[in-house]
């Protein structure tokens, strides 16, 4: 049987926002929450990626109109060097390497990086993907969708 080798946290930016925003059981205060990833080192499989977070077009993004528009409820942490592709390399991987990569959902923040694994298989609930699909407009913005 194969087994999980190694498990890497990583970020690939952050948001700086109301903690309401995600959960309403939270305090309504500003802090920092991260972008994170995860890399998969499994023996059968290679690295797993779990969700893409930001990638290479964040800062073309994040000059958007609808991004403005959203940076009014959130300020976007993102640097270069926060790229998934630069973490990905600082672990000793390409990103043909990146075979499969498991998505939590497709919100912006966990779904802008999948443009750089263009030969990756995605996995992602369908209920996900199809709600995905259908939601657009200001609604979709609003709700992480872009």
């Amino acid at each position: 049987m194969s087994s999980v080798l190694r498990v890497t946290i990583f970020h690939t930016g952050g948001l700086w926002m109301n903690s309401r925003h995600f959960c309403t059981a939270q305090p309504s205060q500003v802090a920092f929450h991260p972008i994170s990833c995860a890399l998969i080192e499994h023996e059968e499989h290679g690295p797993v990626l779990f969700d893409t977070g930001l990638g290479s077009r964040s800062a073309e993004l994040m000059n958007h109109r609808s991004i403005k528009f959203m940076a009014r409820l959130a300020r976007v942490v993102y640097r270069p060097e926060y790229q998934l592709r630069a973490n990905i390399e600082r672990l000793g991987h390409e990103m043909v390497d990146i075979r499969h990569v498991v998505m939590s959902h497709l919100h912006l923040d966990h779904s802008g990086g999948m443009v750089d694994l263009p030969e990756a298989t995605f996995y992602v609930d369908p209920r996900e993907w199809s709600y995905a699909q259908r939601v657009s407009g200001l609604r979709g913005l609003l709700q992480g969708y872009l």
